[in-house]
């Protein structure tokens, strides 16, 4: 029944799209195509791109990733391991009924299900973000410190 639960796992799992995206971002911004970056960015929550400069653009883009990371894959995995399979489903059904109300303009009907994915992703959220700060010691040039105080300031606003 093992492997059941690995191919479940790696069908319901979105690892490359939001990478996709992002580096999609990052390479029409290599290229100085903005026109192109907000492209990449109209159906996502930063749809409102024509505001954004090439750093804010970048910024979107490097959130987008973060947040696509821990709400569709850290998250889910999580509840993997604390409930196995079923935490696993709820984990994404959840997910899966804020996106989709959300997207339909259910705004008043989809708050239940916004208010228990707030609550299942808070914890996931700061862990995934101490992931964030410990693989930034890994990467050259990166600047963990500088990661730490910027999710500090975003999570002071409700991150």
């Amino acid at each position: 029944l093992e492997w059941l639960e690995v191919l479940i796992l790696a069908t319901l799992l979105p690892v490359r799209p939001a990478f996709d995206r992002a580096r999609q971002v990052l390479s029409c911004l290599n290229r100085a195509d903005l026109i192109g970056a907000r492209h990449a960015l109209a159906h996502t929550p930063w749809r409102h791109s024509a505001l954004l400069d090439a750093s804010g653009m970048a910024r979107a883009g490097i959130e987008l990733l973060a947040v696509q990371f821990t709400s569709k894959i850290f998250a889910p995995s999580l509840w993997f391991c604390v409930g196995g399979m079923p935490g696993f489903l709820f984990a994404k059904t959840v997910y899966m009924m804020v996106e989709t109300l959300h997207a339909q303009g259910q705004e008043g009907f989809g708050r239940p299900a916004r208010m228990v994915h707030g609550v299942m992703d808070y914890i996931p959220s700061r862990l995934a973000g101490v992931l964030w700060v410990a693989c930034a010691y890994f990467i050259t040039g990166a600047q963990p410190k500088r990661v730490a105080k910027v999710l500090w300031q975003q999570g002071q606003y409700g991150m």
